[in-house]
């Protein structure tokens, strides 16, 4: 398999609102090439996946600012906010899985990656400063981007998986994934009068997860129950931080990238049961994200969430409801997060009919009490201060024809 794709993205403040203070404008690009050649191969009781892939990411990004929308000058940025950065990530992979007996199964991986990342426009002049990224970087950091960065990560999988019956299986595992840095995380480069204000660190290690997970699923007649938990410990999570600093005898917030040590752990539980023409489901997850070095809540972590329905289903017909919900969440990180969030309980109404065997028409309310809700993983938007979280839609009503052939 091979891909590519070019991207030409352009973003301003202006264009569908009035922005809150200057107005500003950025084009981007990121333009992406790879491929994966793979194997699978058949010894009997174990079978194997093998292969290799690619992939090479180009990102540059600028920025200007100005008083107004129309005083905006192409030939003067304000920052490079990315400055051709080629991220490159080459890959080898290998999968087994071995039947032991009828019940239980083995699965073991193991992936190697090298990766390369560098920064060829880090020694550009941005007009309007007269700074260059690694200006920036130099400044937060003390190091720049004028020599590439690599890694060498290795990771793995061991999970075994026990059939208790025809209808139930059981499963445990450990494993180790590396997530190197993103475009941002490794080399954002954006300032304002000559100081920094969001750098991204060349000098950040990649992430390393250890978890373990186990689970448990069943298929009865008329019910089912999937329960899993996992306990995950990172060495160097990438930390989106801000800290105070003071330009021109004004204390703002910089944005900066750094390593911590951190633990994740959750619960996801789901299920249904058919009595007669009813089917009743749910579902809940809950995730705790704690900041080890810092001892922080991680930001950007869902509170206790989930979902209950009931649908009827009869000749063609079906029609339900369903409450979606969620507790609040008081484990926040206010360098990321916009605060606590409250808990929400919505309800949705839907149907439907068949018209014909590949024919049935949809339709439902959603948010039927027009209920004004936001989500906790919403974010503060960074171009307007004054929206700290985005709601979800209220009440909203479709009709839909669905054709299956």
């Amino acid at each position: 398999m091979l891909f590519g794709s070019n991207v030409d993205h352009t973003m301003d403040n202006y264009s569908l609102r009035t922005p809150s203070g200057m107005a500003m404008l950025s084009p981007t690009t990121s333009d992406t090439v790879g491929g994966k050649l793979e194997g699978k191969l058949d010894f009997g009781r174990t079978k194997a996946t093998v292969g290799v892939d690619y992939q090479s990411n180009q990102r540059t990004a600028w920025g200007y600012m100005a008083m107004s929308p129309a005083m905006i000058n192409l030939a003067n940025p304000s920052s490079l906010t990315w400055p051709d950065v080629t991220i490159a990530q080459l890959g080898l992979y290998a999968q087994t899985e071995t039947a032991l007996n009828a019940r239980d199964t083995v699965k073991f991986g193991l992936r190697y990656d090298h990766v390369r990342a560098d920064a060829g426009k880090a020694n550009t002049v941005v007009g309007m400063t007269g700074k260059t990224p690694n200006d920036y970087y130099r400044q937060v950091y003390g190091t720049t981007f004028d020599k590439a960065r690599t890694e060498d990560n290795i990771g793995g999988l061991l999970r075994f998986e026990h059939a208790f019956d025809a209808e139930t299986k059981g499963f445990a595992g450990l494993s180790r994934t590396v997530r190197t840095a993103d475009t941002n995380e490794w080399a954002m480069a954006r300032g304002m009068n000559g100081m920094a204000t969001w750098v991204g660190n060349p000098d950040i290690a990649p992430e390393k997860h250890t978890q373990f997970d186990i689970g448990f699923q069943t298929a009865k007649a008329n019910w089912t129950l999937n329960a899993s938990a996992f306990y995950d410990h990172v060495d160097d999570y990438i930390l989106q931080d801000s800290v105070a600093v003071t330009m021109m005898g004004t204390t703002s917030n910089r944005t900066i990238y750094r390593n911590v040590e951190a633990v994740l752990k959750g619960v996801e539980v789901s299920g249904s049961w058919v009595t007669g023409d009813w089917t009743l489901a749910g579902d809940a997850t809950w995730t705790h994200g704690q900041n080890s070095t810092d001892h922080a809540p991680l930001a950007q972590i869902p509170p206790l969430e989930g979902s209950l329905s009931a649908t009827w289903n009869s000749e063609g017909w079906q029609a339900g409801g369903r409450v979606n919900w969620a507790t609040g969440q008081t484990r926040v990180d206010l360098a990321i997060d916009p605060g606590k969030s409250v808990g929400y309980a919505t309800l949705d109404l839907f149907a439907s009919h068949a018209l014909g065997e590949n024919l049935r028409l949809v339709g439902g309310v959603d948010n039927v009490f027009d209920k004004t809700y936001a989500k906790h993983l919403s974010r503060k938007s960074v171009f307007d201060t004054t929206v700290a979280r985005v709601n979800e839609p209220g009440r909203t009503v479709y009709l839909t024809m669905q054709m299956t052939f």
